[in-house]
């Protein structure tokens, strides 16, 4: 027997042998790991998706609303901009005698409220794994503030970024944001109201002191911002919003037409190719926009 063994041929068969037999577990064990990682990473991505797809419909159908409101002011802006509805000279305490006044800033901040809300909870969640037009709406989510917030918008026009006369400080836009949150979404339009009138209004002034006033054809450069806002807010809602809410390329040379300083348009293209929009069809309609307006 000993001397059966001892053949070469024979112990490097028993050899190949034990170490088929021990690698049979070693690789049922790898291939386990292998599966259970499969099927955590798996977990985790559908239950991320999920989240995500949950909180987008419990705010689509608000921000889409705040928007479609914001979209037809900023269309009845431009018709009626040359008679100074916004000009309220500090007069923030009288929201009755300044409706128009008191109706465009609420509803800019309905908006922008409800960015800030999505974009807090999103921060939870893992945005990498999202599905392309989960992405694409946090994507605008962050442009609107982008387009309310960033200095960048006015790069090559003489502008001094620490004085926020014509963009808001992010932390002061967040601040008055805040103060319009009550129960779980937005006031009402009375309660609106009612914070000017009241003595804690002060975190709302530089939203107030942005619209005082605001108009065409002024030297300051806060117009062409919300005609940049307005583009953005078009490409949402044609993108998320219903056919009969959609906007023609007609409908989007209108804010191009009202820019007063075309640089403005070309800055807000290289801000949402930034963000990753740059291959949204409706973004796309905005670099049309741009294009026309900035020859030459």
């Amino acid at each position: 027997m000993w001397e059966f063994i001892g053949n070469p041929q024979v112990l490097s068969a028993l050899i190949s042998a034990g170490v088929a037999f021990a690698a049979v577990p070693l690789a049922q064990y790898l291939f386990g790991r292998l599966s259970l990682r499969y099927k955590l990473q798996t977990e985790y991505e559908y239950e991320q998706r999920k989240r995500l797809r949950e909180l987008i419909g419990s705010y689509h159908g608000r921000m889409l609303e705040a928007a479609t409101s914001l979209h037809h002011r900023f269309e009845n802006l431009y018709t009626n901009a040359s008679k100074k509805w916004l000009a309220v000279e500090g007069n923030y305490k009288h929201p009755d005698q300044n409706y128009y006044f008191t109706t465009t800033v609420y509803r800019f901040l309905v908006l922008c409220v409800l960015a800030r809300k999505f974009e807090a909870e999103a921060m939870f969640i893992d945005g990498r794994i999202a599905e392309k037009n989960d992405l694409e709406f946090l994507k605008y989510v962050k442009a609107f503030y982008w387009a309310a917030t960033d200095v960048a918008l006015f790069d090559g026009l003489k502008y001094d970024p620490f004085r926020p006369t014509d963009h808001f400080f992010g932390d002061q836009l967040r601040m008055a944001c805040d103060v319009c949150w009550a129960d779980g979404s937005f006031i009402s339009l009375l309660d609106f109201q009612g914070l000017l009138i009241g003595k804690n209004n002060g975190r709302l002034l530089p939203v107030l002191a942005f619209f005082d006033g605001l108009c065409s054809g002024e030297k300051r450069l806060r117009w062409d911002r919300l005609v940049a806002l307005h583009l953005v807010v078009m490409a949402f809602v044609n993108t998320f919003g219903y056919e009969m809410q959609r906007s023609s390329m007609g409908d989007f040379m209108r804010p191009g037409t009202n820019c007063e300083h075309p640089l403005v348009l070309r800055n807000l293209v290289g801000g949402l190719r930034k963000l990753g929009l740059n291959r949204s069809p409706e973004a796309e309609r905005i670099s049309q926009v741009a294009g026309n307006f900035s020859r030459g």
